[in-house]
């Protein structure tokens, strides 16, 4: 997210943790509100831009989130949405990521108050570390073209019945939204916004090949080192950045992959190619 998106997220953040805290457990029902209404948002990319359309006046952008959610969503879910819909975004799908990342939160919120989040966390990553070395499992659930979304999250629960409530709810999230990203991403994002949800700071790391034990504690050193705290890093193979490491650390991503080197020079010798003048 660029800087306008960043601070409207933040302010969103710190307005909801307030709703959070001020109310009992609601059985995950402002998750599942969230996560129905950012799913909306993408579904119908027009209607996501003209909430983030910040040229239009706020009215009719507050008037757009009552047509489209009256009657359908608790108040508290309704006026966090009014909320968004007055603030400026860089992107249209800066927004619709963040009230994603809302629903996420309540969820974790939750997990906190029963003093599961850490358990939760490690859940998380323990689904990912299967799907990461489980091809076929991870293709099937991410191919949205092929089977419904109800199907996939059916075989989901069905393989990872042993996790908890709030597990299910964050997996059946993931795999909702895998023509948006791959389900181990947002695995990924989920254990990072749990990570911080505890006080503790993840980076999730993508290298070609395995790391070993001696690289990783290495890395998480010089992580630590950087960010001046204690990182827990969160390891995943992706042949196809063909060398190097790619770091996500919050919002702030360190691309030191080959790929992203290549990608870079290509595109260095395409500019250049353009402003070569043809010999006459």
């Amino acid at each position: 997210m660029r800087s306008t998106s960043k601070q409207s997220a933040a302010t969103l953040v710190v307005a909801w943790n307030d709703t959070l805290s001020s109310r009992e457990a609601m059985d995950f029902i402002f998750a599942r509100e969230l996560f129905m209404a950012s799913r909306a948002l993408h579904q119908v990319p027009a209607v996501a831009s003209a909430l983030a359309d910040s040229t239009r006046d706020t009215e009719s952008r507050v008037k757009l989130v009552d047509d489209l959610f009256g009657g359908k969503i608790s108040d508290d879910v309704h006026n966090i949405l009014h909320s968004a819909a007055s603030l400026p975004w860089s992107a249209d799908e800066d927004l619709v990521e963040t009230v994603e990342n809302l629903g996420i939160r309540s969820v974790l919120h939750y997990s906190g108050q029963d003093g599961r989040l850490n358990a939760v966390e490690d859940e998380l990553h323990q689904v990912r570390r299967v799907l990461t070395a489980q091809t076929a499992l991870r293709v099937t659930l991410s191919t949205f073209e092929d089977y419904s979304v109800e199907a996939r999250q059916e075989l989901a629960r069905n393989v990872f019945s042993s996790i908890s409530e709030e597990a299910q709810i964050l997996l059946a999230q993931a795999v909702q939204t895998a023509d948006v990203r791959p389900v181990t991403d947002s695995l990924v994002r989920m254990i990072v916004l749990a990570a911080k949800a505890s006080n503790t700071f993840a980076a999730a790391v993508w290298s070609a090949t395995e790391l070993t034990k001696e690289q990783k504690t290495r890395l998480a050193s010089a992580l630590s080192a950087l960010y001046k705290k204690k990182i827990v890093i969160y390891t995943t193979v992706d042949p196809t950045i063909v060398g190097g490491l790619k770091v996500q650390c919050g919002s702030e991503v360190i691309d030191a992959s080959l790929l992203s080197r290549i990608n870079n020079v290509r595109e260095k010798i395409v500019g250049g190619a353009a402003q070569v003048s043809p010999i006459r």
